[in-house]
Formats: structure tokens, sequence, C-alpha cells
């Protein structure tokens, strides 16, 4: 693991709704702050956990604009802009480079699924068109296709494709993937948190950790005890790490437990409101506020 252009802690920013249909500026501007305090190495705007499926183009926009002129160039910003359609997606990247992005982050189409055939010639087009670099983001569970090694191994040798987002959960693909890479300067990051220490001592070069919305000096340590390989650091966090997977993204019991959860402490935080993009999620109960306010105080307390 080297300084390549991204690595460390780059956290998929939720994003703070006043209602379903329009973006609360001020909490943003808070999470971003809080987050950069922390010591974080980039931010990611859009993903999963900022809902970016859910939005509509105009506060899609507005969190694309609001957050980078908030960021102010101290650390690099990367976007979302995965849609079914390659014109959104084309439109929105342009938009993005205008605003001053750093990166795009593009998964392939959620629809309609596409071979290996298919999936080269839509992530090279894109690539040709987008004005920012682009990282290519494996995301099966939302897309229904699987990026495979041999392709982005192809991919790699696009001089506008950086880098690659992996949040599959599959260790046996990221290590593939790491083979494939080798040592040359395509970073890899890695979604789901639990695999986080494993894929950084095997070479990948950081991760985009939904936690960190909240801990990011957590986060941030931890990636320093990996560089410094510090197995005690890394044992002692990913207890930590166990806690919150379940007394954090997995108490709410739906397919959206991490945000729930997640803006639900961040509330507790002062940090933005309650509200969900999609607002038909059921409401948390006593019981499972005190679960996570009680993992939350803990966490506080190290």
């Amino acid at each position: 693991m080297g300084p390549l252009p991204l690595h460390g802690i780059i956290p998929p920013l939720v994003t703070p709704l006043r209602t379903p249909w329009s973006l609360d500026g001020p909490s943003l501007k808070r999470i971003i702050e809080h987050v950069i305090g922390g010591g974080v190495n980039g931010i990611f705007l859009l993903g999963s956990t900022g809902e970016g499926p859910c939005l509509t183009e105009k506060i899609k926009k507005a969190v694309i604009r609001e957050s980078i002129r908030t960021v102010s160039d101290r650390v690099p910003v990367l976007i979302n802009i995965s849609a079914a359609s390659f014109l959104e997606t084309i439109h929105m990247a342009e938009y993005a480079a205008r605003e001053g992005a750093d990166f795009v982050v593009l998964s392939p189409p959620f629809y309609f699924e596409m071979n290996n055939h298919e999936l080269l010639r839509y992530y090279r087009s894109v690539a040709d068109h987008s004005p920012v670099p682009l990282l290519i983001y494996n995301a099966p569970r939302y897309t229904k296709t699987s990026i495979e090694p041999e392709i982005i191994r192809e991919l790699r040798a696009h001089q506008n494709i950086l880098g690659l987002k992996d949040s599959s959960g599959n260790m046996d693909y990221i290590r593939d993937v790491v083979n494939e890479r080798g040592n040359d300067s395509f970073p890899i990051l890695i979604g789901p948190e639990m695999l986080l220490g494993q894929s950084l001592l095997i070479g990948c070069n950081g991760g985009v950790c939904g936690g960190a919305n909240l801990y990011p000096n957590l986060y941030v340590n931890y990636y320093q005890a990996a560089l410094e390989n510090n197995i005690a650091v890394l044992d002692r966090t990913q207890e930590i790490f166990r806690l919150i997977q379940s007394n954090l993204y997995e108490v709410a019991h739906s397919p959206m437990g991490i945000v729930i959860g997640l803006k639900y402490l961040l509330w507790k935080r002062g940090l933005c409101s309650y509200q969900m993009a999609m607002p038909v999620y059921e409401k948390l109960s006593t019981d499972q506020k005190v679960i996570m306010e009680t993992l939350d105080n803990k966490i506080m307390q190290l």
C-alpha cells in the first residue's frame, strides 16, 4: 500500500434531507466538516449509503455542488454517476466535472444485464466521454453484474480508468483482483468493513466505510494500523467493527439498515435529520434505539 492518488478512508457520505424531495444543506456541511476533521482521505457522494439511486436529479446536483464547495480542495471528492441511462450517466459526469469533482465512480447499469464484451464497451465509452478520471464500481448485489478480474485487467489499460471500488463482500474476489493488478498504481478500495483489515493487509489501498460518517477517527486509525502492520490495534478495532455491524447496521432488520442506523445516530449527535429518501421504512422501536445509543456511547468513550 502506498500514497496513490486515492487511498485511506473515504466515507460514503449520507445525504441529509429535510424532506424526501429537499436537501438539508447546513447538515451536509456539518457532516463534511465532521469527517474531514476526523482525518479522512476523501469523500464519496451519492453511493448506496448516500441513497444516491433514490434521489432526484435536482438533489443529486445540489449534493455535488454544495459538497465540493464545502470541501474546498481539502480532500478528493468522488461522485457516483451510475444510472441505467448511458446519457444520464454522461451528463452527470460532465456536471460533476464542471463543479470541480476529482473522480467519478461507475457501476454497471442496474436494469439490463451485460455480457463481458458489452461491459467492456460500456466502461470504455463512459471513460472516453468523462472529463474526469473514472473508478470501476463492482456492486453485484445491486447491479446483478459482477465485474470479473480479467475485465478489470483490460479496463486498467484505459488512460481515464484509474481504480476500483469493490462492494462484493467476496474475499476470494478481492484476492484475485489484487493478484491480477500486481504492484502498479491502480487503487483498490473496499466497501464492506468486516473485510477491510484483510484487504489492506494483502495490498488494497483503502476503505469506503459507512461507519466513518460517525467515527472517522476510528477508521483512520485502523487504516494507519494496517500500514504499520499493528495487528494488536487491528484486532481490537475489528471487534468494534463487529459491534457496529450487529448493533447498528443490522438492528433495524431492513436492507437499508446501515443508512437507517447511521442517520439515527447522526441525528442524535445533531449532525442531520433522520429523514430517509424513501419514507417507507419502519420507524425504530425504543429497544432498537437503546441498542444503537448504547453502542455509540461505548465507542465515544474509547
